[in-house]
């Protein structure tokens, strides 16, 4: 009696833990995986993005710092390239980045859409996501 207890309480245990893993989309599902490899593409693109932004206000720094010293004149100090130059090429990778981000959570909506009809999990993210998504 107190050994079926005992594996009463295992496998009590077990299913916790699996369910915890299935929730934290660590399990061993396809689907886990591709959702959680998504949302860490969305995340890298967030961080570059954020990169990307201190790069252009210390560009941004440098030339008014610039113009300050030398009544207008661009120091060369971004590997050579002009003022203008340098912003247009951060302004570029600013706008891939947004592009790239779009198509990502784009992507990463339907998936978490198709796969949290029957996870209510995956289906309170999907609503949070949406719902903080900007117009």
């Amino acid at each position: 009696d107190n050994s079926r207890n005992l594996d009463m309480v295992i496998e009590a245990h077990n299913e916790y833990l699996e369910s915890i893993m299935t929730k934290a989309m660590l399990g061993d599902g396809e689907s886990s995986k591709t959702i959680l490899s998504l949302l860490y593409e969305v995340l890298n693109i967030v961080i570059n993005f954020c990169h990307l932004f201190k790069e252009a206000h210390v560009l941004y720094q440098s030339q008014v710092s610039s113009e300050r010293k030398s009544s207008g004149k661009f120091a060369k100090s971004c590997g050579g390239l002009s003022f203008s130059d340098s912003l247009e090429n951060l302004t570029f990778q600013l706008a891939e980045s947004g592009k790239c981000f779009e198509e990502k959570y784009a992507d990463l909506m339907e998936l978490l859409r198709c796969e949290s009809v029957d996870n209510e999990v995956l289906r309170h993210l999907t609503f949070r996501l949406d719902f903080n998504r900007c117009p």
